[in-house]
């Protein structure tokens, strides 16, 4: 395992939540790439989504009520 991993038990013990978009963790996974000189595999575990903003907020709704995706990602060594 890579040591940028993320894990999401019952007992609430999560070492990380990613909480950006996909590009970003590609660019992630380039730098652990580089240090592992080895293929990465990322696993999308959960993609949680924010309910739908109302329709009088949609032309521009304030920051924290803009949609956000979380991503809980798992980086694993390929064998």
């Amino acid at each position: 395992m890579v040591t940028m991993e993320v894990m999401e038990t019952k007992k609430k013990k999560m070492k990380k939540i990613i909480i950006m978009k996909i590009r970003i963790i590609t660019k992630m996974m380039k730098k652990v790439m580089s240090k592992e000189k080895e293929k990465v595999k990322v696993k999308v575990m959960k993609r949680k989504q924010q309910t739908p903003i109302k329709k009088n907020q949609r032309n521009h709704p304030p920051a924290h009520k803009r949609k956000k995706v979380v991503l809980v990602v798992l980086f694993l060594k390929s064998p």
